[in-house]
């Protein structure tokens, strides 16, 4: 009897150990064999995917954390990472024939006539996924949301709002993104978060309310204000938490769009491009073509004054070309 009670609980402690014992002590940036025993093996890819998912001098080791930032606050256990071996293996929604849409629902009324800033988002998440998007009348959820005022900033609670979104997910949607411009909190002890996303209900709720140049002197929010500092700032969170939607952890590996973030000024150095190990992770289950992928998101970046996405863009087909 206390064999059968016995063993189970020494196989959680040597899954929980290891994880607590790198959480308390200080993180060390992996090492480029580390960050390739992450990727796996590329047997069996075509020479142009090889190319694409190897690592090159366009992509940065993840920079040793500062006081305050992910890796040494909040997101401590984050640190074991996610190689593409244990994605594969975890839980994740498919894309398939019937559930291939990701749709934006705006929820806050100072929406209504920012069409051109919708459409914006439209379209880089369509290019950034190679998946269709689709744009929502705009929905107040101000109601049947828990909320609380915080520094005299009114936040709603996270927890509420996926609730109300897992009973709204359209029959064909990959997933429900909802865009709001009022503060998120997901629990008490948070000061805030830039936006949460529940991969078993296919939802998430992002606020752009701390994007704003407005917003750390007055709490609020001005669309006449918006600059390329701003886009940039909604495109990461856009695509950032749709990431984790495919159920793709906090990057560990790389300088990566996927880096966990706990201000704005770690989420203003993170990149806007996926690594080689989250990009793998993203392709797995889209099956893009990266080459087009690429081609489509430098126009996008060329159009929106993202000029050096842009240019990180080129250098990258150049450096994929040459390796062909």
């Amino acid at each position: 009897m206390r064999v059968a009670v016995y063993v189970p609980l020494l196989g959680v402690l040597g899954w929980l150990l290891p994880g607590l014992i790198d959480a308390y002590t200080p993180f060390v940036p992996p090492e480029v064999h580390e960050r390739q025993k992450a990727m796996g093996s590329l047997n069996g890819l075509p020479p142009r995917l090889k190319g694409v998912f190897q690592e090159t001098a366009s992509f940065d080791g993840i920079p040793e954390p500062g006081p305050g930032d992910w890796l040494t606050s909040i997101g401590r256990m984050d640190r074991r990472g996610q190689t593409v071996r244990r994605f594969k293996r975890g839980w994740r929604n498919d894309v398939t024939e019937g559930c291939r849409t990701f749709y934006i629902l705006p929820c806050d009324p100072a929406f209504h006539g920012q069409e051109a800033l919708l459409k914006s988002f439209e379209a880089f998440m369509g290019h950034y996924f190679q998946l269709p998007v689709r744009v929502l009348d705009t929905l107040d959820l101000g109601h049947g949301v828990t909320s609380r005022e915080n520094n005299g900033v009114l936040q709603w609670l996270t927890r509420d709002i996926l609730d109300l979104l897992a009973d709204c997910v359209p029959e064909d949607a990959y997933s429900l993104i909802a865009l709001t411009l009022t503060d998120l909190y997901p629990k008490e002890s948070w000061n805030f978060v830039f936006g949460q996303a529940s991969l078993k209900d296919r939802v998430g709720v992002f606020s752009l309310a701390r994007y704003f140049e407005t917003f750390s002197t007055n709490g609020e929010t001005d669309f006449g204000s918006i600059d390329v500092k701003f886009m940039r700032r909604a495109f990461k969170v856009l695509a950032h938490e749709t990431g984790h939607m495919f159920g793709i952890h906090h990057c560990i590996h790389y300088h990566c769009l996927m880096n966990g973030s706990g201000s704005l000024s770690e989420t203003d150095r993170a990149p806007l491009h996926a690594c080689p190990v989250c990009l793998r992770k993203l392709h797995l289950p889209i099956g893009f073509d990266p080459i087009r992928r690429y081609q489509s998101l430098r126009s996008f970046y060329e159009e929106h004054g993202l000029g050096s996405e842009a240019r990180w863009i080129e250098q990258r087909l150049d450096e994929i070309t040459h390796q062909n």
